[in-house]
């Protein structure tokens, strides 16, 4: 299947959008809301589109993706590890979860989970300021 988009930003915000916006393009009327979308995003000044060039998050865009990162990989953690959810199953229930969360929650996730830097599947969780743990 061809994967539509593109996105020029730091690699892992970046790819989040850019699998995010090619998995909504696998069919034609998906493609369509991934464009309608990506208008949405410009409009809001959270990206910039150009035609034929793909798409490129803006500063802001690029904070609110590794929010959105961030929601997604504590709340596979949390449900993995106090919830005991199969890791296999974390991540839809994550995908309906992560833009409900409130900054209050997320806060609390994070100390019971003892501000982790990792999800339940190895990858890393930005930091509460939306830095990128240190390699190892």
């Amino acid at each position: 299947m061809p994967r539509y988009g593109s996105c020029r930003a730091r690699p892992s915000a970046a790819s989040f959008f850019t699998i995010e916006l090619a998995d909504a393009a696998d069919t034609p009327w998906r493609f369509a809301s991934a464009l309608t979308e990506t208008g949405r995003l410009s409009a809001l000044e959270l990206a910039r589109h150009e035609r034929y060039r793909g798409v490129e998050l803006r500063d802001a865009g690029e904070r609110v993706a590794l929010e959105v990162i961030r929601h997604h990989r504590l709340l596979e953690l949390y449900l993995a590890e106090t919830l005991g959810l199969d890791v296999a199953d974390v991540h839809d229930e994550a995908d309906r979860l992560e833009h409900a969360l409130s900054e209050e929650l997320e806060g609390r996730i994070d100390r019971v989970l003892g501000f982790p830097t990792h999800d339940p599947h190895g990858v890393p969780i930005p930091d509460a300021d939306l830095n990128w743990p240190a390699a190892t």
